[in-house]
């Protein structure tokens, strides 16, 4: 139980950083190349701590809990264009 709860607060710290970043490079992409690096950058990192938490923690809940909450609490942010 608590490494559930340590993997979802990880991980929505994490993916609240790591989502904004991934979208804004997204969107700004077309008028500046050199985000591409940071796009995967953060894919990398992102993915990196999937696989920590779900091979060595088992806490496979908590990150998926806590990468949809702060994909939820980017895009509510209201900075999507």
């Amino acid at each position: 139980m608590i490494k559930t709860v340590l993997a979802a607060i990880c991980s929505l710290f994490l993916g609240l950083f790591g989502w904004a970043q991934i979208i804004g490079s997204i969107q700004n992409l077309s008028s500046r190349k050199s985000l591409l690096f940071t796009l995967i950058l953060w894919i990398i990192i992102m993915i990196g701590c999937g696989i920590f938490f779900f091979t060595w923690m088992n806490a496979s809940i908590g990150l998926v809990i806590g990468y949809v909450v702060s994909l939820l609490m980017v895009l509510s942010s209201g900075k999507i264009e």
